[in-house]
């Protein structure tokens, strides 16, 4: 139960802040599960008629999820309690050079600091958990499957992360910590979030740290949004250029 809205000018308090962040991730879960027995287990299975049909679209889907039920009902509780305002959003704000500098910074630096320390981690342990991640956002090298992945991975999943994970878990923080400890206490909850594979969650504590700390200095989530999306979008055209690379050197008989 979400408590009653708070006076204007009002501090969050702890209870109110676990439910908000807690709750918002609960009903994600459980939309996710809903889809998932929705779908059938056999969605997920190559091979089988339903992954044939469903797979191409996976990443859409989740994609649409992440954005309505983790960034949107999150905002919403956030709002609506008064726990948040637009203005700690900072969705207003004009851009300046600062933005732009850390768009670019940001992203051509991270992406591959993060490939090499996933890289290590699969390296040091052979950890093949980021294997099923790999399934799902790369199912097959078709326009339909490029394109879903585009949308769902490259653009609708980190608007809505950014809602849920910065807008909401670190302004919560914030407001009752110190931006030292709202960076460090929200990074590791967002790579938590990724912890169906332990070298997604290594490279996510990395992004998530980054993400804060641009959020916390420029006092808006566009610079953040803007980060994700470029991140995860070089991601997907790299994979999917990797895979169709693959898939033609094959057939030229170049691949043993």
């Amino acid at each position: 139960m979400i408590p009653d809205a708070l006076k204007i000018g009002q501090k969050p308090s702890w209870p109110l802040i676990v439910a908000i962040s807690i709750g918002t991730l609960l009903a994600w879960l459980a939309a996710t599960l809903g889809l998932g027995l929705l779908l059938g287990p056999e969605a997920l299975e190559p091979g089988t008629a339903a992954h044939k049909t469903f797979a191409p679209w996976l990443p859409l889907f989740a994609g649409i999820l992440n954005l309505v039920v983790l960034g949107g009902l999150g905002l919403v509780l956030g709002l609506a309690t008064r726990a948040l305002s637009w203005r700690q959003l900072g969705l207003g704000a004009r851009p300046t050079w600062l933005w732009l500098g850390l768009v670019v910074g940001l992203t051509f630096g991270l992406l591959p600091i993060r490939i090499m320390a996933g890289m290590i981690y699969i390296a040091l342990t052979n950890d093949v958990s980021v294997q099923s991640r790999v399934d799902v956002i790369f199912p097959e090298v078709s326009l339909a499957a490029f394109a879903s992945a585009l949308i769902g991975v490259g653009l609708l999943a980190p608007i809505g992360e950014e809602l849920y994970f910065r807008g909401v878990v670190y302004s919560l923080l914030r407001s009752r910590l110190s931006s030292r400890w709202s960076i460090g206490v929200s990074s590791i909850v967002f790579a938590l979030g990724h912890a169906d594979s332990p070298p997604v969650i290594v490279t996510s504590l990395l992004i998530g740290l980054a993400l804060a700390w641009a959020y916390e200095h420029t006092q808006s989530l566009w610079p953040g949004i803007f980060i994700h999306i470029l991140n995860n979008t070089l991601v997907v055209i790299l994979g999917f250029a990797g895979l169709a690379l693959q898939q033609w050197l094959g057939a030229q008989g170049a691949l043993p």
